[in-house]
């Protein structure tokens, strides 16, 4: 089966991705313009089906049905750096600020302050590609 065909199979419909969160999870979000709109728009849509969700993100775009003061215990905002989408929601309450050094990030999903992270976004929302692998030693210049 090709890359493609396999890719194809698994495409699902963003209110099918998010059947895939469950209360407590971590979704985090890719920064600036990979931010996934559909699935955002889909989990804020659902917002009411979950309790303690966190979505963590860098630098949020748009702002969201999520960021909501009357669901906040359904779906929680975690800002590592402000925008305008994400401050107005700090200010209400429905949002947490975990300041961190961006060359920090990679590690962090694996730290002990979450249990379980769900990767929604990166997941599903981009097609597999060999296009940024690293090469290896044997084909790499020399």
């Amino acid at each position: 089966m090709t890359v493609q065909a396999q890719y194809a199979a698994k495409r699902v419909t963003p209110a099918e991705a998010i059947r895939n969160v469950h209360n407590g999870d971590t979704i985090v979000v890719p920064t600036g313009v990979a931010e996934p709109p559909a699935l955002l728009n889909a989990l804020s849509e659902h917002r009411r089906d979950f309790r303690d969700v966190k979505v963590s993100q860098i630098l949020a775009v748009r702002k969201f049905g999520y960021l909501d003061p009357s669901t906040a215990e359904h779906v929680r905002h975690v800002a590592y750096f402000f925008s305008g989408a994400s401050r107005p929601g700090f200010k209400e309450g429905v949002g947490d600020f975990y300041p961190s050094y961006f060359s920090e990030m990679p590690i962090s999903p694996r730290s002990q302050h979450w249990s379980r992270t769900t990767r929604l976004c990166s997941k599903w929302a981009c097609p597999p590609s060999d296009r940024f692998r690293k090469p290896s030693a044997s084909t790499s210049p020399t």
